[in-house]
């Protein structure tokens, strides 16, 4: 298999690949716009509810996001392992 011959198999993987990709990010926009949508109607028919779980959801975060900091913490505190 020549030089060129390798790049254009690689190029046209590269390029189904990317297809692939697009077709998974127009899939993940359509579920996007549905819960866009669904969060609309439950906040204008049920304000009460869609606040509280607002609420839940940013506190959940901020419960992820403060165990992330100290994982990453207690990571870099761990000495690396001596050369014998």
């Amino acid at each position: 298999m020549t030089k060129d011959n390798f790049n254009y198999h690689r190029i046209e993987a590269m390029q189904k690949h990317i297809e692939m990709l697009e077709a998974k990010l127009r899939g993940a926009d359509d579920k996007l716009e549905w819960f866009d949508s669904f969060a609309d109607y439950i906040a204008e028919q049920h304000a009460n509810e869609y606040n509280q779980a607002c609420h839940f959801a940013d506190e959940n975060l901020e419960l992820e996001d403060r165990l992330w900091k100290e994982r990453e913490e207690h990571n870099n505190q761990l000495k690396p392992i001596e050369k014998l």
